[in-house]
């Protein structure tokens, strides 16, 4: 099995270029592109506007570091949608389960916020090549409608 996990994984790193977005050897792996919606467990602990955009860089950081690319993010105080690209060899689950520990972890440290945490479950949604631009679009314009949402119920 390990024999063939190598091969694939060289017979996919040794596609041509044109079949990616970039030239680099990693980014020729097969992308998977996931829109993926946090939420937040408890209300009384939300995503507060003064350190949103910094937890959002954050959150990039950790998509990376848990081997996908950001496409894009936004949200509300209680939610954050990513738009991610994710290798084909990577298993949704695991990436969503280190992405939530991570993230989750630095809330509560570095902004000394304990009882910070996310829902149970979360939810993920493939996103084909043809709807990226749309789903990208979407999820930039989560903190405006937010706003507008909560300015029409005061």
């Amino acid at each position: 099995m390990e024999s063939f996990y190598k091969q694939t994984t060289i017979a996919c790193t040794m596609l041509p270029a044109a079949f990616s977005a970039k030239s680099d050897p990693v980014e020729t792996m097969f992308n998977l592109h996931y829109q993926i919606v946090l939420r937040v467990a408890d209300e009384a602990n939300p995503i507060e506007e003064k350190w949103r955009l910094q937890f959002y860089k954050y959150l990039a950081s950790c998509v990376k570091i848990c081997g996908g690319r950001i496409e894009a993010i936004g949200g509300a105080p209680n939610q954050v949608h990513l738009l991610i690209a994710l290798c084909s060899t990577k298993a949704l689950a695991q990436f969503v389960r280190e992405l939530r520990l991570l993230s989750q972890t630095w809330v509560r440290r570095k902004l000394q916020i304990p009882d910070f945490a996310w829902q149970e479950g979360g939810e993920a949604f493939t996103v084909s090549l043809t709807q990226l631009a749309r789903v990208k679009s979407f999820i930039q314009r989560r903190d405006a409608h937010y706003r507008q949402r909560s300015a029409q119920q005061e």
